[in-house]
């Protein structure tokens, strides 16, 4: 039964064969709780994850589309329970978005290392930034002028 392909004992254990569930928990389990641990750093943690996981399998076995992968459905239902249960504790590590290669892309796209605003401001001299204004919004600032002269025109002071 363990040299069996995971399409095979599925479609033996929803004719009935009990026991070939207990060979999936046991193929599986090191490899879902390791998995959830990722998402989690806790032992506790990951240990009822997983046993989440697997009841949540063995409740929707009947919806299984047997055409798909089943490691990627059960990995699918972990990622989505440890992301759950993390969501619950209001706290998702920052490790739970590393992706394939270990890169962060919350982390990488954080990080501006740009000069902040104050340093800016000391770089240029005001009539530096007067004209860059003057260049960049000058029609603006024309239309805005003589807005308020048409106001004060029509309505007067």
């Amino acid at each position: 039964m363990e040299n069996y392909r995971d399409e095979q004992l599925i479609a033996n254990y929803l004719k009935g064969d009990e026991e070939l569930l207990e060979v999936l928990v046991r193929r599986y389990f090191k490899l879902i709780y390791n998995f959830v641990y990722q998402y989690t750093g806790s032992l506790e943690d990951s240990e009822d994850i997983t046993q989440e996981v697997f009841v949540k399998v063995w409740r929707n076995f009947r919806k299984f589309n047997q055409k798909k992968s089943f490691k990627t459905w059960i990995f699918s239902i972990a990622k989505n329970t440890a992301i759950d249960f993390l969501r619950k504790k209001k706290a998702i590590p920052f490790s739970a978005f590393n992706d394939v290669e270990g890169k962060n892309a919350i982390i990488d796209t954080l990080v501006d290392t740009g000069p902040i605003p104050d340093e800016l401001f000391e770089q240029v001299s005001t009539e530096k930034m007067l004209n860059l204004v003057m260049k960049n919004y000058r029609q603006h600032i024309v239309l805005y002028c003589c807005f308020i002269i048409m106001i004060i025109l029509l309505f007067g002071k």
